[in-house]
């Protein structure tokens, strides 16, 4: 999937989400956009690659673990199931 398509895709199925465009990626964050030292509301980002292909990052895992977790996503159905356990995880660790 495109950057694009993933971020229609989330817009249309999460509207609990804010979407923003910061050069040729886009970020997801739940309700509003706000970070610091170990607190974020973003939830994940996705940007072409310049040599083809999408890059998403799962950003709640990659707090946790500290360390970078890219995704490979290539269907609706795995988006859903990646973005899913993000918002699971941003709940269960940050959430109020």
């Amino acid at each position: 999937m495109t950057s694009d398509q993933i971020k229609q895709f989330i817009e249309t199925n999460y509207p609990e989400i804010v979407c923003r465009k910061l050069d040729h990626r886009w970020s997801f964050w739940y309700h509003e956009i706000a970070w610091g030292p170990g607190y974020s509301t973003r939830i994940a980002r996705v940007e072409e690659r310049s040599r083809g292909g999408t890059e998403f990052k799962r950003s709640v895992t990659s707090l946790l673990e500290r360390s970078t977790v890219l995704e490979d996503i290539t269907s609706e159905q795995k988006l859903r199931r990646v973005f899913d356990e993000e918002l699971r995880l941003w709940k269960e660790n940050f959430g109020l």
